[in-house]
């Protein structure tokens, strides 16, 4: 018998998808040599981060390429560059920070969150471990939170809504799990296309919509929630 009643299915559907002239056609990548290994990889989509003007950025990791989705659905190229672009956060006065494979931490002109509990996607664990700060910057009590199951990978790009719940995008089951702040289960979000939902943000209506990088197929879903996200930046005063 399951500790908890079924999770509450919700279909998302593709919001926009890289046009056609991003995509690179007939190669393959160093990064794909490791992780995707003999594949001819196009993009590979990650990290979205919305700006205050309401547009979405992401990092297309094995090409070095960042850009900028409108909120009409519109890509744009901002920059492209020798690195393997994962992480991308971007703080209250514009700035825009990159995680990189291989340059480390990187910060991005885009012109030419204090939180008391650090989460850690575990991927080749299938696990979410959870990383109490300590006042000093150390961490306490380090445990595991949440313990997944199937899929050809794990769990990677997170976001906490209002409510503390942790929503984790998981990289080989084409789905984006909603857990209460005790880790409770209670929605899964199906991909309409593929099966590498990498990463996750918070927008649109009211910031209770999620925006989904489907990294196979270079397509962002979009669906509802109706729970707002914690915002990843504050406007400057």
């Amino acid at each position: 018998m399951s500790l908890y009643p079924a999770p509450k299915i919700i279909d998302a559907p593709v919001w926009t998808s890289m046009p056609d002239e991003f995509r690179v056609v007939n190669t393959s990548p160093e990064w794909s040599a490791a992780n995707k290994p003999g594949r001819q990889i196009d993009s590979f989509l990650e990290r979205p981060s919305f700006d205050v003007d309401g547009n979405l950025w992401v990092t297309d990791i094995p090409y070095g390429r960042i850009f900028r989705i409108s909120p009409a659905g519109e890509w744009a190229l901002v920059t492209q560059y020798d690195g393997w672009p994962n992480g991308l956060k971007i703080h209250r006065d514009g700035s825009i920070f990159l995680a990189d494979y291989k340059n480390g931490i990187l910060r991005l002109d885009p012109q030419n969150g204090q939180e008391d509990t650090l989460y850690v996607a575990m991927t080749r664990g299938n696990s979410v471990w959870r990383l109490p700060l300590m006042a000093e910057g150390t961490v306490s009590k380090v445990g595991v939170f949440l313990q997944l199951s199937g899929g050809l990978s794990g769990p990677d790009g997170m976001a906490l809504d209002q409510s503390g719940g942790l929503w984790v995008a998981h990289a080989g089951n084409g789905c984006v799990w909603g857990f209460t702040r005790t880790g409770e289960p209670t929605f899964r979000i199906k991909s309409a296309t593929g099966m590498t939902t990498t990463n996750l943000a918070f927008g649109g209506l009211e910031n209770s919509e999620l925006f989904i990088t489907e990294s196979d197929t270079g397509n962002i879903l979009r669906t509802q929630v109706g729970v707002g996200g914690q915002p990843m930046f504050s406007h400057l005063d």
